[in-house]
């Protein structure tokens, strides 16, 4: 088919007719289509919303930083219009998106900023000697190789053939930031990710406190890697031209598990007496929360490994748990869902979720915390208001077993349901219509986890395989191989990068999920895990097990400050 060629009459056109003659482009030549038209409107003095193209892709799950790409350049549009869009409205309509609006808005403040032609320098005496050179790469070595006698405590510094006073010295500090800052503007705007960390790394040893350095370092620590990865994938994944023996090949590529070398992954074993069914770090804290096979809700402090709190039985066993984001509210499964204020000494029950389809086997709150959602042995997904415990959806008769596990979106309203039915589903559940069902007979699908970034769902198998699917096109598109039997439990940090699986041969396998491989094979339980949990800031990850032990693992080579736990570990 051949390509549209956009002009300025194909923006006189309604846009569901604009769509529909791109529809058949990938989807990143369809977003760059988009906002052409979106920039051709507004400048001819058509507002349309970025609202009105979202509608339009709303059926091709169009990837999150897609969208948002949408929403930054109706935000570009209306500062070029001399209008000065707030920030506040923008997180009111596009909620999903306002923590990432807001860092892209940073960066763009960072490279604008140092886009400011700067005044001339003084005129240089014949004696003194330029020590700032304008190529990048040459820069970068003079800086390592003069960062030393910048710093030298004296009152004055020998440089070449001159003496440069503190003062001077100072100026010069200045002018070195300033460089490496253009240096730095450069390497993002075209997304040279590891030499712009490598300037990062240069500007705080200049100045620790620079703010712009610290918001780039930020970006780069959790935005840019997997932005990265996730137009990685999506290129490697996109339609090509196959010849006759490439399509004979499998759809699915699998990815062995090769243990690459890495630092030593120590822990620490706590003996719990019974079999703990899921488990949950308590935010902020050196806490965790767990239910058990003996009908239990526990507190438990890493530091002791003892039993802080049992709160009140279930009458059966407590099969899922979830903490609310400041560790303040925990839910647990049972006959009913139950809510607890949780307290440093006691907590108390304040409401209960109650529905008439059987033992609720799941739990979750939404990734905004305004609902409360579980699935049930009676094939049901069930949505309630957080607030006053008012059922507001039951999502039915789309899997035809009991729902085993369910997994949330961590920015979007959407979930992941497995069922004993050999399915897994894709919901939005705003909608009972508006959901994805994906066959994985004869297998049964047993977990799952979200990586928001690449808009793939990650699946444990009965069969011992971690599936990869891409949502949008609804079809498995690799496969993570390794346990010697079912997948039992994932978890997944919050940045996308790293993934954790346990299986039923009692072994625990981390996954990069850039290269799609296996990086280590931790052993010392000796029953088939039974959860896992990655902490907020990846420095720790927790395990259970049916040999009645769950244990705390310190993970190496994170970049995210340390938590609470760390010193526990040590």
């Amino acid at each position: 088919m051949t390509t549209p060629r956009y002009d300025a009459e194909t923006a006189q056109q309604p846009l569901a007719d604009v769509m529909r003659e791109i529809a058949h482009l990938p989807p990143d030549e369809i977003l760059n289509r988009l906002r052409q038209d979106q920039r051709e409107r507004w400048r001819r003095g058509e507002r349309v919303l970025a609202e009105s193209y979202l509608k339009l892709l709303s059926d091709r799950q169009m990837l999150s930083y897609r969208s948002l790409e949408l929403v930054y350049c109706e935000y570009l549009l209306r500062e070029e219009l001399g209008e000065k869009p707030d920030l506040a409205e923008y997180a009111q309509r596009f909620p999903e998106y306002a923590m990432s609006l807001q860092r892209q808005l940073r960066v763009r403040h960072l490279v604008r900023g140092n886009r400011v032609t700067p005044p001339p320098p003084p005129p240089k005496s014949a004696s003194e000697v330029d020590t700032l050179p304008m190529s990048h790469a040459t820069h970068l070595q003079e800086a390592r190789a003069s960062e030393e006698r910048l710093h030298q405590p004296v009152s004055s510094l020998r440089l070449g053939r001159s003496t440069i006073q503190v003062p001077r010295l100072q100026n010069l500090v200045q002018e070195e930031v300033r460089k490496l800052r253009d240096s730095l503007a450069d390497l993002l705007e075209r997304n040279a990710f590891e030499e712009a960390r490598e300037v990062v790394e240069r500007i705080l040893k200049l100045e620790p406190a620079d703010s712009d350095a610290l918001e780039a370092k930020q970006y780069l620590d959790e935005v840019a890697p997997a932005k990265k990865r996730a137009v990685t994938m999506e290129a490697a994944a996109a339609p090509k031209i196959e010849t006759a023996e490439q399509k004979q090949s499998p759809p699915a590529a699998a990815f062995a598990a090769e243990p690459e070398a890495t630092e030593e992954i120590t822990c620490r074993t706590y003996d719990a007496k019974h079999v703990i069914l899921s488990a949950v770090f308590i935010p902020k804290t050196k806490y965790i929360l767990s239910g058990g096979a003996d009908q239990s809700v526990r507190i438990w402090d890493l530091k002791t490994g003892e039993t802080t709190q049992t709160l009140q039985s279930s009458g059966i066993a407590v099969k899922g748990v979830a903490v609310s984001s400041d560790g303040k509210y925990v839910l647990a499964t049972g006959k009913s869902i139950r809510l607890w204020e949780v307290g440093s000494e006691t907590s108390r029950e304040i409401r209960r979720f109650t529905a008439f389809t059987g033992e609720m086997t799941c739990v979750a709150f939404s990734h905004d915390e305004q609902f409360v959602l579980a699935g049930t042995r009676g094939k049901t997904l069930h949505v309630w208001d957080f607030e006053t415990a008012k059922e507001l959806k039951q999502l039915s008769n789309k899997h035809r077993a009991p729902v085993v596990a369910i997994a949330m979106h961590p920015s979007l309203r959407r979930l992941i349901s497995c069922g004993a039915d050999h399915t897994f589903l894709v919901w939005g559940y705003e909608s009972r219509s508006n959901y994805r069902r994906f066959e994985v007979y004869p297998d049964e699908a047993l977990c799952a986890a979200w990586d928001a970034f690449t808009d793939t769902a990650i699946v444990g198998l009965s069969n011992g395989k971690i599936g990869i699917f891409h949502v949008e096109r609804a079809e498995q598109i690799g496969t993570l191989e390794g346990h010697q039997g079912p997948v039992t439990a994932l978890a997944i940090s919050r940045d996308g990068q790293l993934l954790a699986s346990g299986g039923a041969d009692a072994t625990i396998r981390l996954w990069d999920l850039a290269k799609k491989k296996q990086t280590v094979c931790l052993t010392g339980h000796n029953g088939p895990i039974t959860s896992l949990a990655i902490s907020g800031h990846k420095t720790n990850m927790l395990s259970c097990s049916q040999d009645k032990t769950f244990r705390v693992w310190k993970l190496p080579k994170t970049e995210s400050k340390s938590g609470a736990l760390d010193s526990i570990l040590r």
